[in-house]
């Protein structure tokens, strides 16, 4: 047990061969590695801007919002397919100066709805996301079935970020729209579902 495979991947683990200590978070106590993190949101709520900022501490090495510590920089790529690419510049213009952008271009890569759509599992999202840390924004672009709320579709889209990880991704931060249902305080108690 906790035997090295091919790929550098484990076997099964017992307790006496689980390890110790745990990978460090890329942004502490918000976005971890190897590992989905969700933001979820109603629409127009500030998740863009909230995972942008993000984003830029990631790859200046920066405290976001200084406070969560950021252990080593790490490269970003940013899918947003619903936004052209235009729309995307201004939004990252309101989190720095286009001359802070400018130091780290070849560090934050954005992917926005000009270009094709990639799919979770397509070599070439596999390909742009080994040794990134990926931004989806929103997560329904990228979940492959119709519905955004099945269980079915939940398991898929978990299956194909774990796919994404083991192929060397750093971690993914899931941008994502409560279903509409939760914005109706008698059906939900104003809970967020």
């Amino acid at each position: 047990y906790g035997v090295e495979r091919e790929g550098g991947r484990k076997e099964d683990y017992t307790f006496s061969t689980l390890p110790e200590d745990e990978e460090e978070d890329v942004l502490e106590h918000l976005l971890a590695k190897f590992a989905l993190t969700m933001m979820p949101a109603p629409s127009y709520t500030g998740k863009t801007h909230t995972a942008i900022s993000m984003g830029l501490s990631l790859v200046t090495g920066e405290a976001w919002l200084g406070n969560f510590k950021v252990p080593e920089k790490v490269r970003v790529r940013y899918f947003v397919p619903e936004l052209s690419a235009g729309r995307f510049k201004k939004f990252m213009c309101r989190i720095a100066s286009p001359d802070v952008w400018k130091q780290h271009e070849e560090d934050f890569i954005v992917r926005p709805l000009d270009c094709d759509l990639l799919l979770l599992d397509s070599a070439g999202m596999i390909e742009k996301c080994r040794g990134f840390y990926v931004f989806l924004d929103t997560l329904g672009y990228f979940m492959g079935l119709d519905d955004n709320n099945s269980y079915i579709a939940a398991i898929e889209f978990a299956k194909r970020i774990n796919h994404l990880i083991k192929e060397g991704c750093l971690g993914v931060c899931g941008l994502y729209h409560p279903p509409k249902y939760s914005k109706n305080k008698k059906e939900t108690g104003n809970i967020l579902t």
